[in-house]
């Protein structure tokens, strides 16, 4: 499971953050309260297991693509009204492959519609956001749906080049080629 200091900025750090009790502040916080219950509610509907973290406005879940597993963060951010879905790779690019690991995040991302993939060039960690806005509404199941099938679909899809060129199996010319041929 991810650990807790790689979970996503939530409502409890929300309101210590700001620190403020204005109308405005507290209206954004009750409409992420509701956005997230009718997220829970959606996943619970569509049988999805995972675990809630109230306090946070987040939810935390593992699932297996075709070959490597993922873990997932759902949270709803009540500053920014969204939401964010969020998964590490269980890949990390050593420190001699993390330029062409970039160069390979950057390639993708050229090519996907919805998130992006992020290198953290410090540890060579491969991670996957995509996000929808809330803003005074409360979107329907179908876009919580949307959202986690784009974030699998997409990490199920790229997730194994990554961790061959991470590993030296693969270099970036072979990863490029292996992401052209999918299109």
């Amino acid at each position: 499971m991810i650990k807790d200091t790689a979970r996503p900025f939530g409502a409890t750090e929300f309101l210590h953050k700001r620190n403020d009790t204005n109308m405005e502040q507290t209206e954004k916080l009750q409409q992420a309260r509701t956005v997230y219950e009718a997220m829970c509610l959606a996943y619970e509907k569509d049988g999805l297991k995972f675990d809630r973290h109230d306090e946070d406005l987040t939810i935390t879940f593992g699932m297996s693509g075709d070959d490597l597993p993922m873990e997932f963060v759902v949270v709803v951010i009540p500053d920014a009204q969204l939401v964010r879905v969020y998964s590490r790779l269980p890949v990390t690019a050593e420190e001699d492959r993390r330029v062409e690991a970039a160069m390979a995040v950057v390639y993708v991302n050229s090519k996907i519609l919805n998130g992006a993939f992020d290198l953290k060039l410090e540890n060579g960690t491969i991670s996957f956001n995509v996000f929808s806005a809330f803003h005074g509404s409360v979107p329907t199941p179908e876009l919580f749906r949307y959202l986690l099938g784009v974030a699998a679909g997409t990490i199920d899809r790229y997730n194994d080049r990554f961790l061959m060129l991470a590993k030296g199996m693969i270099d970036l010319q072979k990863f490029m080629q292996l992401c052209d041929e999918d299109q």
